[in-house]
């Protein structure tokens, strides 16, 4: 503190923070021994709008500096104003710059699941209108196409380590479902709340804080948990009996395609024809795998790229796949799903005395 006539002029050497992001961490204690927390200083004397959500419990004391003011009342509030105008005034503080920002969080997945739920644009717009509305300052938007159902978003992973750094006070989303639909993350999300690590998440429809009664959010939670389990097995249900009925609830082998109009698996024409060849071709005893790879290769069959591996495809079928294709009961009518075998009702391209040949 250095005196510059009759006022103090304060300096900070050495310091990774502005004066004025440091000032808003002080406590001014006035001669009489009663403290002041500086945010109370700016809202009760000055009433500056921008940290009228500021609560004394709230603020991140890191220092305490005691200031010896004059016997004056007077010179001692002339010594306080002029701190606030010379450094607070003309900058915002580091509370309201970071503890006031939210990340909006939106997600839909591809699944089942979220075939009721907003699209993302719509998500987005609504969202958006929320913290216009209710004054919330969005530091940036995670966008996330994953189902919740298993933990390990990456994108949802990013955003809780950045709030744990401090870089903002809460999330905003459409749903709490859109958080989680597991109990590792649903845990995680309610003890980060707990602890006043996310102070607020803001949905559509209500708010969370930390006071609040956690049976609330846990049984939340639990409705969305508990409704991906009931999704799961009775869609297991359905599959397993449309495999009763003779329909293959799944992706169809080379030479056969779904039909999107019927809903039915149909014969690849051209595909179907190059299967059975190779069927004829090792069924005379003559020929290795690697050959039958190189026989379909040649006629068009091969590799396909991948999500994982986009230069991937392209490439002959390796022995395990051949293999694999010789050995489908499918080509002849009947097919083997979750540990069943089931006649189905699709055409078959090879005799079943073929297949028994190979």
């Amino acid at each position: 503190v250095k005196r510059r006539g009759w006022l103090p002029e304060i300096h900070f050497n050495n310091s990774s923070v502005e004066t004025p992001i440091a000032f808003a961490n002080f406590v001014i204690v006035a001669r009489v021994g009663f403290v002041f927390p500086f945010s109370i200083l700016l809202t009760k004397l000055l009433g500056i709008p921008s940290v009228f959500t500021i609560s004394p419990c709230e603020i991140p004391f890191l220092v305490r500096i005691r200031f010896r003011f004059l016997p004056s009342f007077f010179a001692s509030s002339l010594i306080i104003n002029s701190i606030v105008l010379r450094y607070v005034l003309h900058y915002p503080l580091w509370y309201s710059r970071t503890m006031s920002k939210y990340f909006l969080y939106a997600r839909k997945s591809t699944d089942v699941e979220d075939k009721q739920v907003l699209s993302i644009e719509a998500q987005l717009t609504e969202l958006r209108a929320l913290a216009k509305r209710d004054g919330l300052d969005i530091a940036e938007e995670y966008i996330e196409k994953r189902s919740a159902k298993v933990p390990g978003r990456p994108v949802f992973e990013d955003m809780l380590k950045r709030i744990e750094r401090g870089e903002a006070r809460g999330i905003i989303c459409w749903k709490i479902d859109r958080l989680s639909r597991n109990p590792v993350d649903s845990g995680r999300v309610s003890w980060l709340l707990q602890r006043s690590v996310i102070q607020q998440i803001q949905t559509h429809d209500r708010t969370y804080l930390p006071q609040d009664n956690v049976l609330i959010m846990s049984v939340e939670f639990g409705m969305a948990n508990e409704y991906i389990r009931q999704l799961s097995a009775n869609t297991a249900r359905g599959l397993r009996q449309k495999a009763r009925n003779g329909h293959y609830p799944s992706v169809p082998p080379i030479g056969y395609l779904n039909d999107p109009r019927t809903k039915t698996i149909a014969v690849d024409r051209k595909k179907s024809k190059i299967i059975r060849a190779a069927f004829e071709l090792y069924a005379q005893n003559g020929s290795r795998l690697e050959d039958i790879s190189r026989f379909l290769f040649e006629r068009g069959i091969q590799t396909r790229p991948t999500k994982r591996w986009e230069n991937g495809g392209g490439h002959t079928l390796n022995k395990s796949k051949v293999s694999a294709l010789l050995s489908n009961s499918f080509y002849y009518g009947h097919f083997r799903y979750a540990g069943e075998m089931y006649e189905g009702k699709h055409t078959p391209i090879i005799a079943k005395e073929l297949f028994d040949k190979v």
